[in-house]
């Protein structure tokens, strides 16, 4: 599932899965992730279970472009932010 947490020092981590549905740049809103944007910035993300490059990293989402030609592969995602 889709969980967040915020540490005594400010900084908030969200993470979970997500379904890539093709093999190209597709870009993923936290919100539709089931979480709310980051205050301030997403200061580093993530990603497993699919080779991947990311990019276009904001306060409100990510772009994933998986290196893999299968449809619709689950990959999972951690983002650090403030």
């Amino acid at each position: 599932g889709q969980k967040s947490v915020t540490l005594p020092n400010g900084l908030i981590m969200k993470f979970g899965t997500a379904s890539s549905t093709t093999d190209s740049a597709q870009a993923f809103d936290f919100t539709d992730l089931g979480h709310t944007d980051f205050p301030n910035e997403c200061i580093n993300l993530t990603t497993g279970g699919v080779p991947s490059v990311v990019s276009n990293v904001t306060s409100s989402g990510f772009t994933i472009n998986r290196l893999d030609s299968l449809s619709d592969l689950t990959f999972f995602w951690q983002a650090i932010g403030r």
